[in-house]
């Protein structure tokens, strides 16, 4: 899952740095076979409760798309998610021995 403002950085990342088409494929596909893009509609009256909620605002919208989607878990190496001590905010390494 990813909020549509994390989809629109990746884009222009990918762009801004030239990376050739078969990146850009590469992500497209992933986009459409494995990825749930959370619209922005659908978590932005949210995200001002989320900003209350942690440190670093930009990171508001991560977590107001997480909560309307249908994901288990968060998963970040963010700091400040990580300080949320939300259960379902867990880290790489925790998702990998929950997936074992």
């Amino acid at each position: 899952m990813v909020s549509d403002d994390v989809d629109l950085e990746v884009r222009k990342f990918l762009k801004k740095h030239g990376y050739p088409q078969p990146a850009s494929s590469t992500y497209e596909r992933l986009v459409k076979t494995q990825m749930e893009v959370v619209p922005k509609a659908e978590y932005d009256a949210q995200e001002a409760d989320c900003c209350k909620r942690i440190r670093d605002k930009n990171d508001a919208h991560v977590l107001a798309a997480f909560k309307k989607s249908s994901c288990d878990y968060l998963v970040t190496g963010d700091n400040d998610l990580l300080a949320l001590n939300d259960p379902k905010v867990i880290t790489t390494r925790r998702a990998l021995q929950l997936l074992t």
